[in-house]
């Protein structure tokens, strides 16, 4: 995981739309007040879940406040949401998908604890409890993969196929045989 981060405001001090840039990280993200609303590439606009997992953007994002902002984020490293998630990443890449699609009755009652707790700590502390039990659940982590991302994330993103495969000691072929990764 890479951060928790925590925005408030009150409903007067909303800024306008909101321009999110691609960073490779997936997001939990958790709205305990208003639901911020979502302007799509079609030009449609809709409100967001109170609770989204957010995949990979691949272009820019626009969100707008609806009103009181209180959200709290979850954004993960690249590659490293997949043990809490269960879902590889191509599948959510691009995608702002209501959590509990995803986790179900544990998205619902884990918002209900945040919302309700007594400060950003307290959220924060219930957060990492679901973190860390849904990672002792997680079987097996490759070795080889984790590898591969921090090797990928080392060079910011720009390691030739080649050497990436020559720092891993596998052949090429194996390497782009493997273009279905699970990175997270």
């Amino acid at each position: 995981m890479k951060c928790f981060w925590i925005l408030e405001s009150a409903s007067s001090q909303s800024p306008g739309q909101e321009r999110i840039l691609p960073d490779g990280c997936t997001e939990i993200v958790f709205h305990t007040g208003d639901p911020f609303e979502q302007y799509n590439a079609d030009g449609k606009t809709e409100r967001q879940p109170l609770t989204v997992l957010v995949g990979q953007i691949r272009g820019h994002l626009l969100i707008k406040p609806t009103g009181t902002v209180r959200v709290l984020g979850i954004r993960f490293w690249p590659g490293d949401a997949y043990p809490f998630i269960s879902a590889p990443q191509y599948e959510v890449a691009g995608q702002i998908l209501p959590l509990d699609s995803i986790l179900g009755r544990i998205s619902r009652e884990l918002h209900s604890r945040i919302a309700d707790a007594s400060d950003p700590a307290e959220s924060v502390k219930h957060i990492e409890r679901l973190l860390l039990s849904r990672l002792n659940l997680f079987q097996h982590l490759d070795d080889g993969l984790l590898k591969t991302t921090a090797l990928i994330l080392q060079s910011g993103g720009t390691v030739p196929v080649e050497s990436l495969a020559d720092k891993m000691g596998i052949s090429l072929r194996k390497l782009t045989g493997c273009s279905t990764l699970e990175l997270g």
